[in-house]
């Protein structure tokens, strides 16, 4: 197949020489009033350090496999981090720009110049524009794709062209700001999880890619990494399909242990209002001489006990399991009615097998 490389045009006497005019007094600009690292360093720290949220886009995340089949996560600061740095680095010129395409690929090319020392860094970014039936991308995925590949090139000149010693402990400041607290985790995993479920990622591959075995395995350190990978999606470094063809496709839904607080509150409050309708009946009532009667032998004891933690935990894990959409709440609706108890939790041992079966059968996912 023929290449079709775009030519740049090259720009006329008369600008070459207003730009170098230009250069000029910048660089001379720049020898009057050098820089100051004691300046770079408060001010760019500042800056990626303004928020959490601010901090949680200083970094990428890539997960690769290796040869032995293991998932290495590779890491790095994003196109914004490298914004920050340029900015309060200052006395530089920096410029990215698509330089060519062919029929396979676009080129973008990132350019960073340090007007006091003279030293120029320059990065070309291949990036391709054909699918994977070998179709060519239409003209605004080709413009899209030619801009990722501009921001990765800025990024890559700028922390090359700013000496790495410098903005390095920057850098592991933002990942430590970044880092959620304890409080924060089950909301942000939620969120997190959400996300990539809405770019068709499914929940059994993002475990695979963490590591880790469930959903309530996923910390502090496994958030940032997915932030990571959210990051480099949205700088165009990587996909969600690329990023996480690494995962299975799942078999059934994992999630997190549910939470009872409310049906065990409401069993508790139960349980509470009928001992003071049984206390009130009891209460004696001052009456004259009663008769004595024959004092009445107890009930025998029915060895036939509640279900316990582990059965009810089997019963919702199996709720979930089987595609019901609203657990503990159908579950519990479904169980008090077909077994008249007040909750599900009152459920007898002898009870459980049946129980058991109809929420695996999947033929009440809601009570009628």
């Amino acid at each position: 197949m023929s290449e079709q490389v775009l030519e740049l045009s090259q720009p006329p006497a008369d600008l070459l020489a207003l730009s170098k005019a230009e250069i000029d007094l910048q660089i001379a600009t720049a020898k009057t009033y050098p820089r100051s690292l004691k300046d770079f360093q408060a001010g760019a720290l500042e800056m990626v350090c303004y928020s959490q949220e601010t901090a949680e886009k200083m970094y990428y995340k890539l997960p690769r496999k290796t040869k032995e089949g293991k998932i290495k996560i590779i890491e790095g600061p994003s196109v914004r981090f490298a914004e920050i740095i340029g900015q309060n680095w200052r006395n530089c010129r920096i410029a990215a720009r698509v330089v060519g395409a062919d029929d396979r690929h676009v080129v973008s090319q990132g350019v960073f110049h340090d007007l006091e020392t003279n030293v120029a860094v320059s990065f070309e970014i291949k990036r391709r524009i054909t699918g994977k039936d070998g179709r060519r991308y239409n003209d605004d995925m080709i413009t899209m794709t030619g801009a990722a590949a501009a921001g990765i090139a800025f990024r890559n000149a700028v922390l090359k062209g700013v000496p790495k010693m410098f903005w390095n402990s920057l850098y592991e400041k933002a990942l430590e700001v970044a880092k959620p607290n304890d409080t924060e985790i089950a909301s942000r995993r939620k969120a997190a999880l959400e996300t990539f479920a809405d770019v068709g990622v499914p929940e059994a591959a993002v475990l695979e890619v963490l590591g880790v075995k469930s959903v309530a395995k996923i910390g502090a350190d496994e958030l940032v990494t997915l932030r990571g990978i959210w990051n480099a999606i949205k700088e165009g470094s990587t996909t969600p399909a690329e990023a996480f063809e690494l995962g299975p496709k799942p078999l059934k839904p994992t999630t997190e242990a549910p939470d009872l607080t409310g049906v065990l509150q409401e069993s508790i409050e139960d349980v509470a209002a009928r001992k003071k309708r049984v206390a009130a009946k009891n209460k004696p009532v001052e009456k004259g001489p009663q008769p004595v009667q024959a004092a009445i032998p107890p009930a025998p004891k029915i060895n036939d006990p509640l279900i316990d933690d582990k059965q009810q935990s089997k019963l919702l894990n199996a709720a979930f399991q089987s595609g019901w959409k609203r657990v503990p709440e159908d579950v519990n609706a479904m169980l008090t009615k077909q077994f008249k108890v007040k909750s599900f939790r009152e459920l007898r041992n002898s009870q459980f097998g049946e129980a058991l079966t109809i929420i695996e059968s999947g033929t009440e996912r809601r009570p009628k």
